[in-house]
């Protein structure tokens, strides 16, 4: 009676087991739903766009092409909560991972095309503007074709080194210019004119905001120029009659009587008052 008793026990045990299986979720222990929200009351067919559940509420929203999805292609087991959310979990890095592992960083979930290549680029190391606003791609991104954008160097000479070395009007090479193309040409301009260099080493005011060629010979290097007067102005000097400059002996350094006006007027004699005769004052002004 005993051993029918033990047996009586195991078997309702086995029954409850079998019980409590049938009626465990086979989506996992953490489906906080009831089956009524998703599936239908005279089977365990879905209830075709009507059931309850919203997408909304978990760490996913369905957005996009992703709306239209069936729950499998992503949920490729029962258990739901087993899915990742990242892309990559179903999305293949077509990029080989030069771009990093997420997709909404350049797509969204309308399209794959990117129309906002330029606002991207304005969270990088290399915001475009200028020609390399409307620049291809491909013309920096040499592997843009196998669709690698591996990081590229932001220093100009990196890309624009044959730009460099066939400058010839003026000679890049033999002038010895500086390889950061900006210290001479705006980033913003649409072509290699109207550069901008820095020229205030010495001011182009004036009678010298000239054409650059009027100094700058073409073929001599541009840093071989002297800031002497009479490296340019010898000639104006020699000719010089009313006074005759180098009969009186004054100074070739045409600045300390000349300031920067097209016609040489007016002059001062420095110190004039002080050393020989006061002209700048009384009825001699």
């Amino acid at each position: 009676m005993r051993n029918l008793s033990l047996i009586l026990v195991l078997f309702m045990a086995l029954i409850l087991g079998l019980f409590a299986q049938s009626t465990r979720s086979p989506h996992g222990e953490k489906l906080a739903i009831g089956c009524a929200d998703c599936h239908h009351p005279d089977g365990w067919k879905m209830l075709e766009g009507k059931y309850t559940f919203t997408h909304s509420k978990t760490n996913f929203p369905l957005t996009g092409q992703h709306i239209a999805l069936d729950c499998k292609n992503c949920h490729t087991s029962l258990v739901f909560d087993e899915a990742d959310n990242q892309c990559m979990s179903c999305h293949a890095d077509i990029h080989q991972q030069t771009t990093g592992p997420d997709c909404a960083r350049c797509h969204n979930t309308d399209s794959w095309l990117v129309s906002n290549i330029a606002a991207i680029h304005r969270l990088s190391r290399f915001p475009l503007t200028g020609a390399h606003y409307t620049a291809d791609c491909i013309d920096c991104h040499t592997d843009a074709s196998g669709l690698r954008y591996d990081p590229l160097p932001t220093d100009c000479f990196s890309c624009h080194e044959k730009d460099y070395m066939n400058a010839k009007a003026p000679d890049h090479i033999a002038g010895n210019y500086s390889t950061n193309c900006v210290d001479c040409h705006n980033i913003n301009a649409f072509s290699w004119g109207g550069a901008g260099i820095n020229h205030a080493f010495f001011p182009l005011i004036e009678s010298h905001n000239i054409d650059c060629a009027q100094c700058h010979i073409q073929g001599q290097p541009y840093n071989s120029i002297s800031q002497e007067c009479s490296s340019c102005h010898l000639t104006d000097y020699q000719q010089a009659l009313n006074p005759n400059h180098q009969a009186v002996g004054f100074a070739t350094q045409c600045n300390e009587c000349h300031d920067f006006s097209p016609d040489w007027k007016p002059a001062t004699f420095p110190n004039h008052d002080g050393q020989f005769f006061p002209i700048y004052s009384g009825k001699h002004k």
